[in-house]
């Protein structure tokens, strides 16, 4: 029974270890995001495989909640969005030198369209539906 319990607990600090590293190993993790008075707790999505899984696998989003995709690798573009594997409905902004320069709104999990903004960005914020209605163009945002 001893031996049972040594062979555990360095696996079960093995697991916690490996979970308490896992977001940053795969280049997730959270931060604060803010526009205006709006605050989400983000997490960035800095790599290729991880900007085109996007939210797409998730159930839901819980409230106060987002995802920063963030282009490194490519610089800033017109990035498209699509709404392909999504189970409720976002708000979009594209961001560029830490201003707001493009929202959609509140475009439904099954929409077929791909969105894009008008002019380049750098990054781009996705929310629950709804949560940047108070959000404008130029905005500031912060990390």
């Amino acid at each position: 029974m001893i031996r049972k319990k040594a062979i555990f607990l360095p696996g079960t600090a093995l697991l916690l270890i490996a979970l308490a590293f896992g977001a940053s190993f795969f280049g997730q993790s959270d931060e604060v995001v803010t526009i205006g008075a709006r605050q989400w707790i983000v997490e960035s999505a800095s790599e290729p495989a991880s900007r085109a899984r996007g939210l797409g696998s998730r159930e839901f989003l819980s409230p106060g909640n987002g995802m920063l995709f963030l282009f490194p690798d490519i610089g800033p573009g017109k990035h498209v969005f699509w709404m392909k594997g999504m189970r409720f409905p976002l708000d979009i902004a594209w961001v560029r030198e830490s201003r707001v320069i493009f929202i959609e709104r509140s475009i439904p999990a099954d929409s077929q369209d791909v969105f894009y903004p008008p002019e380049d960005a750098d990054s781009v914020l996705e929310v629950n539906a709804g949560e940047m209605s108070d959000v404008m163009i130029g905005d500031r945002v912060g990390r």
